[in-house]
Formats: C-alpha cells, sequence, structure tokens
C-alpha cells in the first residue's frame, strides 16, 4: 500500500508512520463482495422515504436519466426499478462506492 505525505492548511506535517494506523483500503467493485440488486419495491421505499433528503434539484430528466443509465449498467438496480424510475421521474443517488444513498424525484 503507498503512504503520502500529507501537508495541512495551516502547514502540520504529519508522518506516514502516525497515517498508517488510520489507513484504508479500497478495492474495486470486481474485488469486493458484490452488493444485492436493488429491486423495484425497495427502489420504491427509498423513492418516498428519502423524499424529504433530496435537495439542490438536478438540472432535469436528462441527468436523472444518466443516473438510472449508470445505476443499470453497475447492475445496481433491477430493470423494473429502471423503468419505474424512468416513467415516474425517479433517480439513484450513487456514491462513489456504487452504493445507492438514496433515490430522488426530478
Amino acid at each position: 500500500m503507498k503512504m503520502f505525505l500529507i501537508t495541512g492548511c495551516i502547514g502540520l506535517m504529519f508522518s506516514t508512520a502516525s497515517l498508517a494506523d488510520h489507513a484504508v483500503t479500497y478495492a474495486p467493485k470486481s474485488q469486493q463482495q458484490m452488493s444485492a440488486v436493488m429491486d423495484l419495491t425497495s427502489f420504491q421505499t427509498m423513492a418516498y422515504d428519502n423524499n424529504a433528503r433530496c435537495f439542490g434539484e438536478i438540472t432535469g430528466p436528462t441527468v436523472g436519466y444518466q443516473e438510472l443509465d449508470f445505476a443499470l449498467s453497475r447492475n445496481l438496480i433491477t430493470t423494473e426499478a429502471y423503468r419505474w424510475g424512468r416513467e415516474n421521474g425517479y433517480y439513484p443517488v450513487i456514491d462513489r462506492f456504487d452504493n445507492i444513498r438514496m433515490v430522488c424525484h426530478f
């Protein structure tokens, strides 16, 4: 594992030895245990439950469709959830580790 020297904004330096205790390793999705595909019921539940958490609207349905396409291509949602999201205007919010954090309306 590679360690890097980090310099803080106020000029503090941390040695790589002190960072070794807090190192986090990341394996690509192919090396991690694959998460289950989100089915339609789970997708709908997240859509209705998380709407209060969704803020900062996206710039129209095109971006929502792109998020749905991405989720389907990564096997994060089922085809039924994809179709329902397109028909009803919901898209998944996906983090950098390909986890669906919430489902929002566009």
